[in-house]
């Protein structure tokens, strides 16, 4: 991808359907069931056509935001085990 000029903004970049399956290895059921659980937070698509697209800055944002999820429940684990040694 090419850099941005300093007179346009950089382009949106979308994923398909079959892109987000390939990046996160699950199959279309599992990705439409992540869109409809509020806890989860997984980004909505966007529908062109009848088709789903994802903007990749939301998908990078939400996996961002579950590796911080998953950093805090290992501290708080590995804080819970010290304590009961």
């Amino acid at each position: 991808m090419k850099p941005a000029s300093p007179n346009k903004p950089a382009p949106i970049e979308f994923l398909t359907g079959p892109d987000v399956q390939a990046r996160y290895r699950k199959s279309h059921v599992t990705i439409w069931r992540w869109t409809r659980d509020p806890d989860l937070g997984f980004p909505a698509p966007i529908q062109i056509n009848r088709l789903n697209f994802w903007h990749l800055s939301d998908l990078e944002n939400w996996e961002a935001e579950q590796a911080q999820k998953s950093a805090g429940r290992n501290s708080q684990t590995t804080d819970d085990h010290v304590e009961a040694v």
